[in-house]
């Protein structure tokens, strides 16, 4: 009888012990799937964060460089009116009448040409030649 008797203790001592080694795994578990979420949560607030940044540094950069240009078309355009009410300048020989008109701010390859014209929308100057094409643009504003 001993030994029946000693059977079911012992089984119950196992069960007990497997309960708290599977509560204890399973705790584990959930610590270690909380701690992974937070982790993940974290990580993804700080890529949002860089990325908020990354975006407005794009903007700023965009935003000053068509400033820059906006302004460097201003200044180009400026010149080319002052220069083209000089009476001095009819006068002038017609490479010496570009440089004067069309200065080297306006000679980048990205800006494309520029065109002086009368009121009635005749080319009177080119930036591309010195000797300017001809054509008619009353038609466009």
């Amino acid at each position: 009888m001993n030994v029946s008797s000693a059977t079911p203790r012992t089984g119950k001592i196992a069960s007990n012990t497997e309960r708290l080694l599977i509560l204890s795994s399973s705790l584990i578990v959930v610590a270690i799937l909380g701690i992974v979420t937070y982790l993940l949560i974290r990580e993804h607030a700080a890529a949002e964060q860089a990325a908020t940044r990354a975006a407005n540094n794009i903007v700023q950069l965009i935003d000053a460089d068509v400033l820059r240009n906006v302004e460097l078309y201003d200044l180009s355009l400026k010149g080319l009116i002052s220069a083209a009410q000089r009476d001095d300048l009819k006068d002038a020989s017609a490479s010496i009448r570009h440089l004067a008109l069309f200065d080297r701010a306006t000679a980048a390859p990205y800006k494309g040409d520029i065109l002086l014209l009368d009121r009635h929308g005749d080319v009177l100057a080119d930036s591309a030649s010195v000797v300017p094409r001809t054509g008619n643009y009353a038609d466009r504003e």
